[in-house]
């Protein structure tokens, strides 16, 4: 009488992960492609991130960081063995 319980309990399971992980996946790729977008924005220049960042007083040398650093965050998050350093560096950069 277990036997189904268990057997029906590891079907429902492994299509609840798979659901939970196309999920996650989603969520790498929109989280990847925002910050690929806005990366991209303060290193080709744009007058709106270059404005912001002369408002910081920092210097456009710290625009052109927090891009490399934000594009290279993207690219790890959809490294699948990578993607937790992705995740840590960008969470650092925000």
């Amino acid at each position: 009488m277990s036997q189904p319980i268990i057997a029906g309990t590891r079907y429902g399971s492994g299509s609840t992960g798979k659901i939970i992980n196309v999920g996650l996946w989603i969520l790498q790729i929109g989280a990847a492609g925002m910050f690929l977008m806005v990366g991209f924005f303060k290193l080709s220049g744009d007058p709106q991130m270059v404005g912001l960042f002369d408002a910081i007083g920092l210097g456009q040398w710290f625009r052109y960081v927090t891009g490399s650093l934000e594009v290279l965050g993207a690219i790890l998050l959809l490294i699948p063995r990578l993607s937790g350093l992705g995740a840590l560096l960008l969470v650092g950069v925000m």
